[in-house]
């Protein structure tokens, strides 16, 4: 799961809630959500101070995600 859904689960957050105390557009936090926008720093940024948790975390998370979603592209390729 995104870490950002799980944060933003885990805090009872809606998407709309969360995109105002970002202070990004809520189509853009859909499109982090979904991984179909790479994270803005500023927006890892945020998110780190807004939920006290380790910048790097929340990229490695993504990173292992985006990883996963290519191998199983590739696997569907072959």
């Amino acid at each position: 799961m995104n870490p950002i859904i799980k944060i933003r689960k885990e805090h009872e957050l809606t998407r709309n809630e969360l995109s105002l105390v970002l202070d990004v557009p809520y189509s853009t936090l859909a499109e982090i959500e979904n991984s179909n926008y790479s994270k803005p720093r500023h927006v890892i940024r945020r998110l780190a101070d807004v939920f006290d948790v380790d910048e790097g975390l929340l990229l490695r998370d993504y990173n292992n995600c985006r990883e996963e979603k290519r191998k199983e592209i590739m696997n569907k390729i072959k």
